[in-house]
């Protein structure tokens, strides 16, 4: 699920997440349509806000190409 449509399932509007954030609407529209990176805080973040399970990013593994860009 993206974090849209978990945004969406929670019913929260993107500046009430902004606000739990301590960000700006603009910048939740932004990581929701993939525009920028966020950090891992910020990902964190908006795991805890939007109540997704965090724990798959210990099982991320990045290939040669993204680490070597």
């Amino acid at each position: 699920m993206t974090l849209f449509k978990q945004r969406q399932s929670k019913k929260l509007s993107r500046t009430t997440v902004a606000i739990m954030l301590n960000t700006d609407e603009k910048q939740i529209r932004r990581i929701e349509s993939g525009e920028v990176n966020c950090t891992i805080l910020t990902f964190l973040k908006l795991c805890y806000v939007l109540e997704i399970d965090s724990s798959f990013i210990s099982q991320i593994k990045l290939g040669e190409f993204i680490i070597n860009e």
